[in-house]
């Protein structure tokens, strides 16, 4: 049942991504489930021309530079892999996965399960 239990436990933060309210404890504790630190979610902004964070999600990153290209790489190759600075601009590897809508995931952390 142990094994369940967690999976039970990864849908519920799952599907509590879908309230920009509690988005971000939603993601953090998704992201908790591959021994990740955080997960941000990217949606295409037609305004801005390009994918910022989903709503829920702090709107300002450090160093956003290089978050667009590794957000713009993984939407038109499908995967990325970089380095980017978190919310406290310490510099973590980033693993992201995008879609061809603008769509895209960014799991941050030193040690993320495969």
């Amino acid at each position: 049942m142990e094994g369940f239990e967690e999976t039970i436990a990864a849908l519920r933060a799952a599907v509590g991504l879908a309230e920009p309210a509690g988005r971000r404890a939603a993601a953090k504790a998704f992201a908790r489930h591959w021994c990740a630190e955080d997960l941000i979610v990217f949606v295409r902004d037609e305004a801005a021309g390009r994918s910022l964070p989903a709503p829920g999600f702090g709107q300002t990153l450090r160093g956003a530079g290089t978050w667009r290209e590794l957000v713009a790489t993984a939407i038109d190759e499908g995967t990325a892999e970089g380095s980017v600075e978190n919310e406290q601009g310490e510099v973590r590897t980033a693993y992201a996965l995008g879609l061809p809508d603008g769509t895209a995931a960014v799991l941050l952390g030193e040690t993320i399960a495969e």
